[in-house]
């Protein structure tokens, strides 16, 4: 019997946290399902943009994981990335991975959400094309018509973030909320009719 208590009162912290880091993900629930992705890239010291589209699927593994697959298209190329986005407890800090099919080391992401402004803010760690470590910022902001607006920009040191991608996230046509159905009208009896 003493055995039994002691094995309950030490999964008692356990259960608590995992209730925290699950209630870390509620927000993020909200990006489940398929996405419609509109791409704005920009070319640094230049006015030229270039537009692309894609598709983003994301779903829950657990109540504490959010797993993402995008599928597009960059520089001309079929492109394909990955993550997954998990809850620290003890840091209040959402962090993950980046794999994409462009690139051959992944990289490491941390960030904070603002509730208030329905931000979340992180910085990508990961490998430059020369090997040497290289900061991407990127915020999500989710606006009120559950759209999101995702923007990237490359950190330098001592000069202004360089601007170099933004994504345009609307759910999937197939995945809207349907419209609330239209009042049936009662039909009136004519001409005595009781039918």
């Amino acid at each position: 019997m003493q055995v039994r208590h002691l094995i309950a009162a030490s999964l008692i912290p356990f259960l608590f946290s995992s209730m925290a880091w699950s209630q870390g993900m509620e927000h993020l629930k909200k990006d489940v399902g398929d996405w419609n992705a509109e791409l704005r890239m920009f070319e640094p010291g230049s006015d030229n943009v270039t537009k692309t589209k894609g598709t983003e699927h994301n779903a829950m593994l657990g109540d504490m994981w959010l797993i993402s697959h995008f599928k597009g298209e960059m520089m001309g190329q079929p492109f394909e990335g990955a993550s997954y986005t998990g809850f620290n407890v003890n840091t209040g800090k959402y962090f993950g991975d980046w794999i994409d099919s462009m690139t051959p080391t992944p990289m490491k992401v941390e960030g904070t959400w603002d509730e208030k402004s329905q931000t979340m803010t992180s910085i990508g760690t990961g490998a430059g094309p020369d090997g040497n470590e290289m900061k991407m910022k990127m915020v999500t902001v989710r606006n009120k018509d559950g759209s999101r607006l995702f923007t990237m920009s490359m950190m330098v040191e001592g000069s202004p973030d360089m601007r170099m991608m933004e994504i345009h996230y609307t759910r999937a046509e197939d995945q809207q909320p349907a419209a609330p159905a239209a009042p049936k009208t009662p039909t009136v009896p004519r001409g005595g009719d009781t039918k």
